[in-house]
C-alpha cells in the first residue's frame, strides 16, 4: 500500500504542476476514496480520485505489451553479458523486435550468443579513434528487424536498449470512456467527502501504461457526473482537461 501511495503522490504532484487553474494556497491530503482531497481558502473541498490506462492485449497480439517488452528486454541483457565477456570495447546499442515474435525461454541464450556475434564483428571494423557507426538488417536472427550500435572514443558507459516506441498503440476513445464508466459509480461515495469530484486518469509509466499518441479525443455523448476528467501524460509532460 505505501507503494502505491507513492506513486499516487507523484502522480498527483505532477497533476498539480500542471493544472493552470489549481487553487492558489490551497492544502489537499492524501485520502483513500477519493485518492486526494483539495481544500481551497474558504472554498469547496475538491475530491480527486486517480486511476491509470492499461495498455492492455489487442486482439490482434499474441500476448500482453508487458510479457513482450520483459521478454525483449531479457534478450538484450543476454547479448550485453556476453558481449562484454568477449570484447571491451564500450558500444551502444539498439535492437528492433517483429511486433509479435516467438522466441521460448531456453531460446533466450542462443539468441544473445548469436546477436553478441554480430555485433562483435561490427565492432571489429571500426576505427577506434573516432565517432563509429553501424546499422544491420540483413543475416539477423528472424525474431530482429534491425541492430544498430554507435562508439564514442570519450565514452566509457552505454546504454543497450530494445526500441519500443513504434509498436506502441495509441490512445482509444472506447478504452477513456470504458475507463470513465467504471469510476462513475463510486462518485456517490466520493461525493460523501468532498464537493466536486475529479477523475485523474495516467498514462506513461512503460510498459503497462504506455501509448503512442493521443489525438481526436470525442466524448461520443458520454455523460459523466466526474466535475473534471483530465489525461496526465506523464512522459510528455502534458496535462489534458477533457470534460
Amino acid at each position: 500500500m505505501q507503494h502505491q501511495d507513492h506513486r499516487e503522490i507523484i502522480f498527483f504532484e505532477q497533476f498539480v504542476e500542471l493544472w493552470t487553474d489549481y487553487p492558489s494556497n490551497a492544502d489537499f491530503e492524501k485520502t483513500e476514496t477519493p485518492d486526494f482531497i483539495i481544500h481551497p481558502k474558504n472554498s469547496k473541498k475538491i475530491g480527486v480520485e486517480i486511476t491509470e490506462l492499461i495498455n492492455s492485449k489487442r486482439p490482434h497480439e499474441k500476448f500482453q505489451i508487458t510479457k513482450k517488452f520483459s521478454l525483449e528486454n531479457k534478450i538484450v541483457k543476454t547479448s550485453f553479458d556476453l558481449y562484454t565477456k568477449s570484447c571491451a570495447i564500450p558500444i551502444g546499442v539498439r535492437m528492433s523486435f517483429l511486433k509479435n515474435f516467438e522466441c521460448r525461454n531456453h531460446e533466450i541464450t542462443k539468441m544473445g550468443k548469436e546477436l553478441s556475434d554480430i555485433i562483435v564483428k561490427e565492432v571489429e571494423k571500426f576505427d577506434l579513434s573516432r565517432m563509429s557507426k553501424f546499422e544491420k538488417r540483413d543475416g539477423l536472427p528472424k525474431q530482429i528487424t534491425c541492430i544498430s550500435g554507435i562508439f564514442f572514443p570519450e565514452i566509457s558507459e552505454t546504454l543497450w536498449y530494445a526500441t519500443q516506441g513504434g509498436f506502441l498503440p495509441n490512445i482509444d476513445n472506447r478504452e477513456l470512456i470504458k475507463l470513465i464508466l467504471k469510476k462513475e459509480i463510486l462518485i456517490p461515495k466520493y461525493k460523501l467527502k468532498v464537493d466536486q469530484i475529479y477523475l485523474l486518469i495516467i498514462e506513461g509509466n512503460p510498459p503497462i501504461s504506455w501509448f503512442y499518441k493521443f489525438v481526436d479525443w470525442r466524448s461520443n455523448n458520454l455523460y459523466t457526473s466526474f466535475d473534471k476528467i483530465f489525461l496526465l501524460r506523464r512522459q510528455e509532460h502534458k496535462l489534458y482537461e477533457l470534460i
